[in-house]
């Protein structure tokens, strides 16, 4: 994803507008959208404890997704979500 480019202290910038721009993807046609924007919402929530509710609820919807790809995506990221 877009997050996992970032450099660290990128993603510790305020993200709301990011994070707003990510969201509506979650419930896209394409599964690669879908898994790509848990993935960066996720990575987000790590820097960012305001967003971590919403992100987990992401990846819990997304973790039932009907899309394999999606699913395989949530469960890669792990330890990530452990931590949020």
């Amino acid at each position: 994803s877009i997050a996992t480019c970032l450099p660290p202290t990128l993603t510790r910038l305020p993200c709301t507008p990011l994070f707003r721009s990510l969201a509506p993807l979650l419930d896209h046609d394409r599964p690669f959208l879908r898994a790509w924007s848990v993935d960066a919402l996720c990575r987000v929530a790590a820097q960012h404890r305001e967003y971590r509710t919403a992100a987990r609820d992401a990846a819990r919807a997304a973790a039932k997704d009907s899309a394999a790809s999606v699913r395989a995506r949530v469960r890669q990221l792990g330890d990530l979500l452990t931590d949020l």
